[in-house]
């Protein structure tokens, strides 16, 4: 299984985005796990299921990546 992200660990998006990790949490109703962190360079928080943290996403340039990645 991979990593949980880390409070305070600053991620990045495939698309170019810098992200800030605030927390890990569990949704209240269906109990998945949430990485909920925030863009730092617009400010704005997203919460995003850990099970989507680490997908294979293809970037434009049409090759598989990792959606987010240190």
């Amino acid at each position: 299984m991979n990593k949980y992200p880390q409070p305070g660990e600053t991620w990045n998006h495939y698309k170019g985005g810098k992200y800030e990790i605030i927390a890990m949490c569990n949704h209240t109703t269906t109990d998945e796990v949430l990485v909920i962190y925030k863009s730092l360079s617009f400010g704005g928080f997203h919460a995003r299921p850990f099970e989507e943290w680490y997908d294979s996403v293809t970037n434009a340039s049409g090759i598989k990546v990792n959606r987010f990645y240190l």
